[in-house]
């Protein structure tokens, strides 16, 4: 399994703008289960703040604090617009099967990783977790693939979050309403 913590390293290298790998390689994991890689990813990306903590219920679209970021000018960049929009939403036009999910299913990272692809970046968070582990990666489909490919050898993943526009967020919105209706 060793060699699969180093083709993780390798990928993260690739993926993560500012990783310092050595850290991840001096102090590689003693087992190899999953939570064993998440707590590991997390300390060591986390250290470097690479990689932020988010709970689902209480993220509303704000651009996480990683530093591959720090150097991008958000000022026009409205964090607000999702908010937004489901605030725009009677709560009795939401199903009920949506209204446990909607703090899962609102597209904020979407929308952010609209305005980062000027920037050539995207958020992605892991999977398979209830709330959200996110981190600042290159937006290149190719290193994304062999990201997702290292991660699945222990049994995680990547939810890519492709880029919506302001129009895409909507029509998403109005779909996940209509769909419960």
């Amino acid at each position: 399994m060793a060699s699969s913590v180093e083709k993780l390293i390798k990928a993260l290298e690739l993926c993560i703008p500012m990783l310092d790998p050595a850290p991840l390689r001096h102090d590689t994991p003693k087992e190899t289960g999953q939570s064993d890689i998440l707590q590991w990813l997390y300390e060591h990306l986390g250290q470097q703040d690479l990689m932020v903590y988010e709970e689902w219920k209480e993220y509303f679209g704000h651009v996480p604090d990683l530093d591959p970021l720090a150097a991008i000018d958000f000022s026009g960049f409205d964090s607000e617009y999702v908010v937004g929009i489901a605030g725009d939403i009677d709560e009795e036009d939401i199903p009920p099967e949506f209204m446990y999910a909607m703090p899962y299913e609102m597209p904020y990272l979407e929308y952010l990783n609209s305005f980062l692809q000027n920037h050539g970046l995207r958020i992605v968070d892991l999977l398979p977790f209830e709330n959200a582990y996110m981190i600042a990666v290159k937006d290149d489909p190719q290193l994304l693939d062999q990201l997702s490919e290292c991660l699945r050898a222990f049994e995680m993943d990547i939810n890519r979050r492709n880029a919506m526009n302001e129009q895409e967020v909507k029509a998403h919105l109005d779909r996940l309403l209509s769909s419960g209706s």
